[in-house]
């Protein structure tokens, strides 16, 4: 989600809410790589001297390696708050 493209809490909490859980695997390598890419960019309607700080829901199951775009995060001052999520339906043996 953009920056500017919710302007209320209410249609910003529905649309958290509707995210939808896949399972399986995270592409989380491709989220911090469209994180410092496409979110953070300049005339991408970011404020000049806003902190850059990121949300990131997973499962936790990474697909790929992420340690080269978690460093360009990093080394863009962007601070990255990873949230985990399941499905809550199952329970661990």
């Amino acid at each position: 989600m953009g920056l500017r493209r919710y302007q209320d809490k209410d249609n910003l909490t529905s649309a958290i809410r509707n995210v939808r859980y896949i399972g399986n695997a995270s592409n989380l390598n491709d989220s911090l790589y469209l994180t410092w890419s496409n979110v953070f960019v300049s005339g991408n309607g970011t404020r000049p001297n806003a902190r850059k700080v990121t949300v990131i829901l997973t499962d936790g199951i990474d697909n790929q390696p992420v340690e080269a775009n978690a460093t360009r995060c990093k080394s863009d001052v962007i601070r990255l708050i990873t949230v985990g999520v399941t499905n809550t339906t199952k329970v661990a043996a």
